[in-house]
């Protein structure tokens, strides 16, 4: 396979690179990406996610005006690990913001929450890059990925086992992966790709997924009741719903439709611009 280098000028895709609202927003306009064919940003994404060699660089700055470089390999390993346990009592939300780095939300056995944080980087001395940390505030249970150098060179991986409760996830570089939702979700990443596979979806859900340009799937039961809007500014969309058809054109594709009772059903939005989506039944 030949590989080539990549310099893609973020504002002519019309991709916004770097996060978005919250204590960060975009700095840059230019992302270098090393050590990929060229197969387009959904693929790119995928190529991450299976730890291809690649590098991937951008900047942000904090809400302060603080300029951080994210300097991000795919062939980083372990170099620490931080673990947390709360009642879930004391909240009734989670929100989870990694800046660089995967999520992943399993269900819990109990009405507990365990976070591992697992920071990644090619030495120990990078870990000190970054630093997870941890607050319970206004009902919500947040956790945040906070920079601590002008360059870093390190992720932080969230892995998450909670119970049924409204989530709120983003991330500028990474993938999220959520098992058994069934409350409201709102997810969001930069560069990543999403996988959800929902469960029995309470009836007032009000769900949420966003990848600028990476992949997003959905497996849910075609028994639910809920209402789908599904669109890809330039990627492909595919369905075993034989209820939902897709609406494909020159560029892009959506599709918009229910499952169940539409007046008593929770809503999905999907979006992606230059991803693929693709909604499959349990």
């Amino acid at each position: 396979m030949n590989y080539r280098f990549f310099v893609l000028n973020v504002l002519f895709l019309g991709i916004p690179l770097g996060v978005q609202g919250s204590a960060w927003e975009q700095k840059s306009s230019t992302v270098k990406i090393t050590g990929f064919p060229a197969i387009g940003m959904g693929s790119i994404a995928e190529d991450i996610s299976r730890g291809a060699p690649a590098r991937v660089q951008t900047t942000v700055s904090d809400k302060f005006g603080n300029v951080h470089s994210l300097v991000l390999q795919s062939d980083l390993i372990e170099v620490a690990r931080e673990s947390k346990t709360y009642s879930s009592g004391s909240f009734n939300e989670i929100n989870v913001e990694a800046i660089s780095g995967n999520v992943v939300i399993s269900p819990s056995e109990d009405e507990a929450v365990s976070i591992d944080a697992i920071t990644r980087a090619h030495s120990k001395d990078q870990a000190k890059d970054l630093q997870a940390d941890f607050l319970v505030q206004d009902n919500k249970l947040i956790i945040q990925t906070k920079l601590l150098k002008d360059v870093v060179q390190a992720v932080i991986d969230y892995h998450i086992k909670m119970p049924v409760m409204p989530l709120k996830v983003s991330t500028v570089n990474g993938s999220i992966i959520i098992e058994n939702a069934q409350n409201s979700v709102d997810v969001s990443t930069k560069t990543g790709n999403i996988d959800v596979k929902f469960g029995p979806i309470a009836p007032d859900a009000a769900i949420s997924l966003n990848s600028k340009t990476g992949n997003i799937v959905i497996t849910l039961s075609e028994d639910s009741n809920v209402e789908i809007d599904a669109r890809t500014k330039m990627g492909k969309m595919a369905t075993e719903m034989s209820q939902l058809p897709v609406q494909s054109s020159i560029i892009g594709a959506k599709l918009q439709g229910t499952l169940g009772k539409s007046d008593k059903g929770a809503t999905i939005s999907v979006e992606s611009d230059t991803g693929n989506i693709d909604i499959k039944n349990r």
